[in-house]
């Protein structure tokens, strides 16, 4: 029987580099605009030539197609089986820029396949996305889930931040919440955009930054 060695050990990453790498995944889907993750900071004027060219090669209106949507579902299969996971990959719906895949029947692997803040699961989609853009030179948002953890993990979040709102209302001058990464920053944000009593802060840095929420 193969020893499992879970996804960061599938990257090579060693254990002390794990908590790294993690951070630098979500660091580059906070930045990321094109869907090219190319830093040219530190290149020399081909290397950066080099990168402006592919960026110009990518098509940012060409729509997804059932071939693109069975090479995401084979690539995460490849990629489970490789790592040494459990479970199999569906095509839970797909749109002209939008692919959406779930892996299921993952019993124990569920939570390490999630991993902590969701981090396992965005580190999956970033490395689908940059696939898809090396192969068709094609640009979409492409969303996993676990078993559905995305559901229940919104419900949950949006639970506990309405909560933290409402100590708020009730007399405390601010509430700080725990740290997060950007996308879930940008839905509280846009939670509390038009409220007439509350409104929000990003406070902090790197993967400790995180969200206050204030009486106006």
């Amino acid at each position: 029987m193969n020893q499992k060695k879970g996804f960061w050990s599938f990257l090579g990453a060693s254990k002390a580099e794990e908590e790294g790498t993690v951070g630098a995944v979500t660091k580059s889907e906070e930045v990321v605009h094109d869907d090219v993750t190319t830093n040219t900071k530190d290149l020399g004027e081909n290397q950066k030539k080099s990168a402006g060219k592919r960026r110009s090669d990518i098509d940012m209106d060409l729509p997804v197609t059932e071939e693109i949507c069975c090479f995401c579902v084979a690539s995460l299969e490849n990629i489970l089986q490789a790592a040494g996971f459990s479970g199999c990959v569906r095509l839970k719906e797909f749109s002209e820029h939008f692919i959406a895949l779930d892996i299921f029947d993952a019993g124990a692997d569920n939570g390490r396949l999630i991993g902590k803040q969701g981090n396992t699961v965005l580190a999956l989609q970033i490395l689908l996305r940059q696939f898809v853009l090396r192969k068709f030179r094609v640009s979409c948002k492409i969303s996993v889930d676990v078993d559905g953890y995305k559901a229940r993990q919104k419900t949950q979040f949006r639970s506990d931040v309405m909560s933290s709102a409402q100590k708020v209302l009730d007399g405390e001058p601010e509430v700080s919440l725990d740290p997060m990464n950007a996308p879930d920053r940008r839905a509280v944000h846009v939670m509390f955009e038009h409220h007439d009593q509350l409104t929000t802060e990003s406070v902090g840095e790197g993967d400790q930054r995180y969200v206050v929420i204030k009486a106006r």
